[in-house]
């Protein structure tokens, strides 16, 4: 309990005062992502013209630009769709369309808040019917560009097939010689920190880090390889472990500007790789100067289409997001949150809200406002709210028609735009709080329940609140949801007003119910209707199966795959064992490693060269802890094959020639042994 008293005091402390509302929202919209404060041209919609009047000509401290803003051009909505709903009760027309002839006969309106039937007036939500999908109209160039890339990407998928099918030889085609792998080809080898790399600017990168350290020949590498996976990229050429040089020069036959200049770069290239010039700084600028314009030559194209594509990817017209804008509610989402208030959107239907949900930590619960375009609850809905308000929670209806149940409905007719505070709402010594809101709706009670909060100044009903329940929870309904937008925080105190009423509630989880919570799909396949991806994923599907019929099914006879000419080089060394074995030659093989391994010891124990195998061995078995005796012995075995040179020719029997193979198996491993104690490969 000491524990969370000291933290709802930590938090109390951290907020800004109630009193400071009003200019923690000047801070909020001062911020330019709010153009309508900011912009004299900003295009506001009929519907947020509706502040205009209450707003007056005078310069508004929290949004100067507004007024100015009045007398802009307004807003075009485009692409609507099932977002084309209007505010409750407004029963505006489009422009341009044929006017009602009601409105033209004073004797046919309705009554304020009725209809011709004499029943209240539903919110008004426009019909929209879905536009067939239109490709764009493009330019003279962009038209050409657009069948250019089509038919380049038809061909190129042409000719990709073509040389998967034409890939198999024939099979009483002689096979041609192996060659040597280029060694530039391929990448350097890998060191236990250095990865594979066939990125372009990244072996430029490695080509410039060699060359600064000193390592030419290394530089001069990398910069060959970063020269071929660039023309490989291209699809100029074809990188292969068995192809040459020769077969990267031949690949580039249809182009002679660009051969020739590859060709003086691979000149240089082999005669370090195969030839007795060494790798220098001179030599080493010589081949990047001509590479780099090679592997940077695609970028002025690149520009050029990009700079085609921008004719027609855009008309130029700059669009403003809808939660930054007078009738969005982002404003109130930072002011809650300088307050410590999570207030967010809903994204769950109210079918799945618990009517017997707790009321959290605190018992305070949670808060949710149904906005003027929510999605009107049915009757088992306003039950199902009902109930979940008299648990204890607080249900806010902001021009949204209520339920029947509470003997309210809303209708417009009020005289003017200004509002005060009832005696009844008891938010402390407030005084008078200057208030405003811009539609005319007000709301009619058929009896005498509920608590007025805000009246007009014709004494017209605002707002009012309904008790639930004994565990504190409550309904309150607004005429509009003017209050909770950005549009209603730029006058007066409105936000000092706005902040103390969600205060008073309790609930620091407040959630906001607008027209886009039904508009969600309910499966997949609406998913794509809605967002009209269906000729996209139709495209996407096609490429699939010229994908599937390119790679899964074979053109013309199977053929094995090419074996390659290059071997590993512990296959080499297999090979050369073999043939000694073949030859009985252990005593040859021994004997030519025995003097490669006295040699090695005595660089590595030796600072001096001093004569006699006795130092070496005294200095190895003080390095290793061996045995002296034993050391000079394997010395002086292995030194005594230096001088026996054998004769292949003599016959050996085969219980000899086994004993013989054991001993100089054992010989070696001694030797390696040592080797590798004292240091230095085996």
């Amino acid at each position: 309990m000491i524990a969370s008293a000291l933290f709802m005091l930590s938090v109390i402390a951290a907020e800004p005062s109630l009193e400071s509302a009003n200019e923690q929202t000047r801070k909020i919209l001062a911020h330019d992502n709010y153009g309508f404060c900011h912009n004299p041209k900003y295009p506001l919609t009929d519907n947020e013209a509706g502040w205009c009047p209450p707003v007056g000509p005078e310069e508004n401290s929290r949004c100067p630009a507004y007024p100015s803003a009045c007398d802009a051009p307004r807003a075009v909505l485009q692409d609507l769709g099932r977002l084309n709903f209007s505010r409750g009760g407004e029963g505006k027309s489009d422009v341009g369309t044929d006017q009602d002839p009601a409105k033209d006969d004073p004797s046919k309106e309705d009554k304020p808040g009725e209809t011709k039937s004499g029943k209240r007036k539903q919110p008004k939500r426009e019909t929209y019917e879905e536009p067939e999908a239109q490709m764009p109209e493009l330019g003279g160039l962009g038209y050409v560009l657009f069948w250019v890339i089509l038919g380049g990407g038809v061909l190129g998928l042409i000719i990709i097939i073509a040389r998967n099918s034409s890939s198999h030889k024939p099979e009483d085609e002689t096979p041609a010689e192996p060659q040597d792998a280029d060694p530039a080809a391929l990448p350097a080898p890998a060191g236990p920190n250095e990865q594979l790399v066939r990125d372009v600017s990244a072996l430029l990168d490695q080509a410039r880090a060699a060359a600064s350290a000193g390592d030419y020949n290394r530089a001069i590498q990398r910069a060959h390889a970063a020269l071929l996976h660039r023309l490989d990229h291209d699809g100029l050429i074809r990188v292969a472990p068995f192809r040459t040089n020769g077969d990267y020069l031949r690949d580039l036959g249809p182009q002679p500007d660009l051969r020739g200049s590859v060709r003086q770069v691979v000149r240089d290239v082999e005669q370090v790789q195969f030839g007795t010039t060494p790798a220098d700084a001179s030599l080493y600028e010589r081949v990047i100067q001509r590479i780099v314009p090679i592997v940077t030559r695609r970028g002025d194209t690149l520009l050029m289409l990009l700079a085609a594509c921008s004719l027609y990817s855009c008309d130029g017209h700059k669009s403003y997001p809808f939660d930054r804008s007078p009738s969005g509610a982002n404003a109130v989402i930072e002011l809650g949150a300088a307050y410590n208030l999570d207030i967010k959107f809903r994204t769950t239907s109210l079918t799945a809200i618990d009517r017997a949900e707790s009321l959290g930590d605190h018992d305070h619960g949670r808060t949710i406002v149904l906005l003027h375009d929510a999605p009107e609850p049915g009757a088992s809905e306003w039950d199902r709210l009902l109930d979940w308000a008299d648990n204890g929670h607080h249900l806010v209806l902001a021009g949204l028609p209520p339920p029947s149940e509470l003997n309210l409905h809303i209708e417009t007719g009020a005289t003017t735009h200004t509002l005060m505070l009832t005696a009844d709402y008891d938010l402390g010594d407030l005084g008078d709080l200057d208030l405003l809101t811009a539609d005319d709706a007000r709301l009619v009670r058929s009896d005498a329940l509920g608590r007025p909060l805000l009246r007009f100044t014709d004494d017209s009903l605002y707002a009012i609140q309904y008790d639930r329940g004994y565990r504190s929870g409550d309904v309150t309904v607004f005429a509009d949801d003017r209050l909770f937008t950005n549009g209603g925080l730029m006058l007066r105190d409105n936000p000092e007003l706005l902040v103390r009423f969600l205060k008073d509630l309790g609930a620091r989880d407040i959630e906001l119910v607008d027209g886009l919570l039904d508009l969600g799909a309910d499966t997949p396949a609406d998913t794509i209707a809605n967002t009209h991806l269906t000729p996209v994923i139709l495209q996407v599907l096609a490429l699939l199966a010229i994908l599937f019929f390119w790679r899964g099914v074979r053109f013309g006879r199977p053929h094995d795959p090419p074996t390659r000419s290059r071997r590993h080089f512990s296959e080499h060394i297999e090979a050369l064992g073999t043939h000694y074995a073949r030859a009985r030659a252990s005593r040859h093989a021994v004997r030519i490693y025995a003097g490669w391994a006295l040699e090695r010891l005595r660089e590595k124990t030796q600072s001096t060269r001093t004569p006699g195998l006795y130092p070496v061995a005294q200095a190895i078995a003080g390095r290793t802890g061996d045995d002296e005796n034993r050391v000079m012995e394997t010395l002086v075995e292995a030194s005594s094959l230096q001088g026996d040179g054998g004769d292949p020719r003599i016959a050996y029997s085969r219980k000899a020639i086994a004993s013989a193979n054991t001993d100089d198996l054992k010989l070696m491993q001694d030797l390696a042994r040592l080797v590798r104690l004292v240091g230095g490969p085996r």
